[in-house]
């Protein structure tokens, strides 16, 4: 997202600010539990329009122009992969499911 001006940092444990190129903020959690409790939070999954957006601009590049790199402060350092995988079926539908791995 640093390309496009976009800045994201940790402010707590599994909760996100997504601060914009144009200085809106947004905090975001991946956590479901988290994200249910909380009214200042929005639940980043796969079907927040950030993540639609973002997956629709990378199925556009090669796999292999593909990469991202991170630098946080006093963090440990780690590798960070995810696929989008699409099937289709005979009868034209479709499924589609991003799996990722981490440590």
């Amino acid at each position: 997202m640093e390309e496009s001006g976009h800045r994201v940092r940790a402010i707590e444990k599994s909760v996100y600010e997504i601060e914009f190129a144009d200085g809106r903020k947004l905090k975001v959690t991946t956590d479901r539990e988290i994200g249910k409790d909380r009214q200042d939070l929005e639940l980043m999954g796969l079907d927040h329009p950030l993540v639609q957006e973002l997956l629709g601009r990378y199925k556009r590049v090669p796999a292999e122009a593909i990469g991202v790199a991170v630098q946080a402060d006093q963090s440990p350092a780690g590798v960070v992969s995810l696929w989008f995988v699409e099937s289709h079926g005979k009868a034209g539908e479709r499924k589609g499911k991003c799996a990722g791995d981490g440590g």
